[in-house]
């Protein structure tokens, strides 16, 4: 059997409030835990300007403390991932700079060159044009349009181009001059043998003298070859005696 207890004193308040009343209440208990929290809020923030206070200058390198997150703000975004067609542009772009900038400056370029040879090769340019000793001199000579004209007629002179790699112009002696002579006779000293018709009728103004060095291949280039060659070493004496009669026959025709 269920027993029930009747309060017949109670609270004598709660008869008198209507309906309405509760939603008060509840309304009061809301706002009372709002300021609760509010004052715990205040209270956190109380500690940590103390803790704020505490540190000195020195802690932040003498600069200004923050007083903003900005941790979001300086975060380095993902680099972005260029496509093969992008790149293949980037790198095309990049060359043709390059050869648009050595087109500017005269110079002919690969793509092996670099800025570091293309400053050499501006400063070798600068300095063709530099006079030799110019720290030692008191004035410098300054020549008129003619004047220019004329002394570069004079170093044009002295090598025939680069179409024939700047052969010099030799000086002629007589020894020199005699030699040449006697290279224009050649057909003349060696009837069997043929050479090629001489392209000038006078001596030539540029041209260089070489010396002919011995080497070990001399002793199979030097040998006769089977039309040539003799049966027997008489035979060839008989040949070379010949040759140096004729050799001195001429020569002396000639001097």
């Amino acid at each position: 059997m269920d027993l029930f207890t009747i309060d017949s004193v109670g609270e004598a308040e709660l008869l008198s409030r209507s309906t309405n009343d509760n939603s008060s209440v509840r309304f009061e208990r809301k706002v009372d835990a709002f300021h609760e929290d509010q004052r715990e809020n205040e209270v956190n923030d109380a500690e940590n300007e103390e803790d704020d206070e505490n540190l000195s200058d020195a802690d932040f390198g003498d600069l200004p403390r923050n007083t903003i997150d900005i941790s979001e703000m300086v975060k380095t975004s993902k680099p972005e991932e260029k496509s093969e067609l992008r790149q293949n542009m980037d790198t095309f772009c990049k060359k043709l700079d390059k050869i648009m900038k050595a087109r500017e400056g005269g110079s002919d370029t690969s793509d092996e060159d670099d800025d570091a040879n293309y400053r050499r090769k501006e400063v070798e340019k600068d300095l063709k044009f530099v006079t030799n000793g110019i720290e030692k001199e008191k004035s410098l000579e300054i020549l008129s349009e003619k004047q220019r004209i004329k002394k570069g007629k004079a170093e044009r002179s002295k090598h025939k181009g680069k179409n024939w790699f700047n052969l010099p112009a030799t000086e002629v002696t007589e020894e020199v001059k005699n030699d040449l002579e006697i290279i224009q006779m050649r057909s003349v000293l060696d009837p069997k043998h043929f050479y090629k018709k001489n392209d000038l009728k006078v001596l030539p103004k540029f041209f260089q003298v070489g010396k002919v060095l011995p080497s070990p291949l001399d002793y199979y280039n030097e040998r006769d070859t089977r039309k040539t060659k003799r049966k027997t070493l008489v035979d060839e004496l008989m040949a070379d005696a010949e040759f140096q009669r004729f050799n001195k026959r001429k020569y002396a025709e000639t001097m």
